[in-house]
């Protein structure tokens, strides 16, 4: 199994111009011989079956990052096809503008039975957990601060804070 370009399948055939790749559901590229050499070409199935899958999660600035970690781990157990052994580890990544960055990784032994699907069953998992314990999944958010060195305006009808009505004018 190969990837080339985000897209992921086996070799079928080899020619003078292209690569035929047929991917897990049954769709045939012709990939240029030229994006081959010229282009970053991911080896899936050589040496071993075993692959490394990586799952990014964000989480609020003010979440328990022990907590996290330890719900994140707890989530790569759930399914059958992640190995026990290399554990799954959770990382830190970056404190980012509006999250804490972190990351699972983990490991599967048959990437040739699809490495998405995974994914999404740790994703899932993750996300029971963290709702379970309260733990938000975050969303970009600003706050905006004002520095004009002026009072603030204001309001209209309002003066030495107390509510005036307003009239309407006489024809």
């Amino acid at each position: 199994m190969i990837e080339v370009g985000g897209t992921y399948g086996w070799v079928s055939s080899l020619g003078a111009r292209y690569v035929s790749v047929e991917t897990r559901d049954g769709t045939e590229y012709l990939i240029p011989n030229e994006d081959i050499i010229t282009h970053q070409v991911v080896n899936w199935s050589h040496r071993s079956e075993r692959v490394r899958l990586k799952v990014p999660v964000r989480v609020p600035h003010d979440t328990d990052l022990d907590q996290a970690l330890a719900l994140m781990r707890e989530a790569a157990s759930y399914p059958e096809r992640v190995l026990a052994f290399p554990a799954p580890n959770a990382l830190i990544m970056a404190f980012g503008e509006s999250a804490i960055e972190l990351e699972l990784r983990f490991w599967i032994e048959d990437a040739q039975n699809g490495v998405h699907n995974v994914k999404s069953e740790v994703l899932y998992q993750i996300w029971r957990l963290f709702r379970q314990e309260g733990i938000q999944i975050p969303y970009p958010k600003r706050d905006l601060y004002v520095r004009s060195g002026l009072p603030p305006p204001a309001p209209v009808g309002i003066e030495d804070n107390r509510p005036r009505l307003a009239r309407s004018p006489r024809a």
